[in-house]
């Protein structure tokens, strides 16, 4: 942020309360609604909202998605589920250059409100960006820079218009769904996201919790436009451009990988059955993996504040408790209740795939030949342990 641009603009805005109603008719505000980017962190878009004084000329952008990776603890604070992040005002064209130097188009919704209005809502933003203010602690779905200028929206303007959606009933739509729209399903990304995040985030939400995605917000305030065209004024400010992408089979993306390692993986199962042997360095690798993701699930589930972590059945197949399993692949007696957790383990995997066809929770598609891998090679590990402790 500009700090001389943010010391003039109090200047400028320093005797707001004692402004006659020509004055603050120099004001505009306006939401801006930016498009996804090619970056995980931009896929979703951004939200700001652009204050103009006609008579100083300045323009400015106060943004709600501020964040500085150098900050003290920047990282334990993210894994723990409380990354902090900021209000910030920014210099418009600055603003605008950033986005159009990442191909990535701004739609601008300007508010048409009173001057009393107007008042209320840049007062309401120099208090949070105030230092003691400005400061928050992020939440991807319910607290981020989208649901912020929302939040804002309906709670200081909502007499100024009229519309027929009721924002608390249902929009039979879940977060995860919200999310494929903007992330392909077989990309590292979805997978990751997938992995990392529970059920919880497979119930249907109302129409103001979409707003966690800026683009449901923009077309929230399109629909307020339709019904109320003198409340709001809608204007393209910057257009993507376009770029067509090669619809060659990527073999890099997560099903091919996934699938080829679970190709692999049955390759080896079925030698190792037909002579009678067990290869040790495909289970320690398999074993290693699952705990370790296992350990991660847990963690973002029983120990960190992520609630959409939460309710997460991907510890169905990824289990901590595998590194018990670990330990014995290493030992030179085989001990009898491992048998006991193997069928344990490929039980709770058949319980994963009925948690996914009766949708309890969606997996990730590319996780299909994975899971079936993992069960063709448990129920080698059954067979060939009942083997070794007779």
């Amino acid at each position: 942020m500009n700090k001389t641009v943010l010391l003039l603009f109090f200047f400028f805005l320093s005797g707001f309360s004692y402004s006659n109603e020509q004055d603050l008719d120099r004001y505009s505000i306006s939401i801006l609604t930016v498009s996804p980017g090619k970056d995980l962190a931009d896929a979703f878009g951004h939200s700001g909202i652009r204050v103009i004084d006609r008579e100083l000329n300045y323009d400015v952008v106060f943004n709600f998605g501020i964040y500085d990776f150098q900050a003290p603890n920047f990282y334990s604070n993210f894994v723990k589920g409380r990354p902090i992040y900021s209000l910030g005002i920014n210099n418009y064209n600055r603003f605008f250059n950033n986005y159009q130097n990442q191909n990535r188009g701004i739609v601008e919704h300007k508010i048409q409100i009173s001057n009393n209005k107007k008042d209320d809502v840049i007062r309401l933003l120099l208090e949070n960006s105030k230092q003691e203010n400005k400061f928050y602690i992020y939440d991807y779905f319910n607290d981020n820079c989208s649901t912020k200028v929302a939040d804002l929206f309906i709670e200081n303007l909502n007499d100024t218009y009229s519309t027929e959606i009721d924002l608390s009933s249902k929009s039979n739509v879940s977060y995860r769904s919200l999310i494929y729209e903007m992330i392909p399903k077989n990309s590292w990304g979805s997978l990751g996201i997938d992995i990392c995040l529970g059920s919880i985030i497979d119930q249907d939400i109302n129409y103001r919790q979409t707003f966690f995605l800026p683009s449901k917000f923009g077309n929230f305030l399109d629909t307020i436009e339709s019904s109320n065209p003198e409340i709001i004024e809608t204007k393209l400010l910057l257009e993507r451009q376009e770029t067509t992408e090669k619809s060659a089979l990527n073999l890099t993306s997560p099903m091919f990988v996934l699938f080829l390692i679970s190709i692999l993986i049955v390759l080896i199962t079925y030698r190792d059955f037909r002579n009678n042997r067990q290869t040790k360095v495909l289970d320690i690798l398999l074993i290693s993996i699952t705990s370790v993701i296992g350990l991660l699930i847990s963690y973002l589930w029983f120990f960190s504040d992520h609630t959409a972590a939460s309710q997460n059945y991907n510890i169905l197949w990824a289990s901590p408790l595998n590194i018990l399993l670990l330990i014995d692949l290493f030992a030179n007696k085989k001990r009898k209740w491992i048998l006991g957790y193997l069928k344990f383990i490929f039980l709770m995997l058949l319980l994963m795939i009925s948690h996914w066809i009766l949708s309890v929770q969606t997996f990730n598609i590319t996780l299909f030949s994975f899971i079936f891998a993992l069960l063709i090679r448990y129920l080698f590990l059954i067979y060939n342990y009942k083997k070794l402790i007779i």
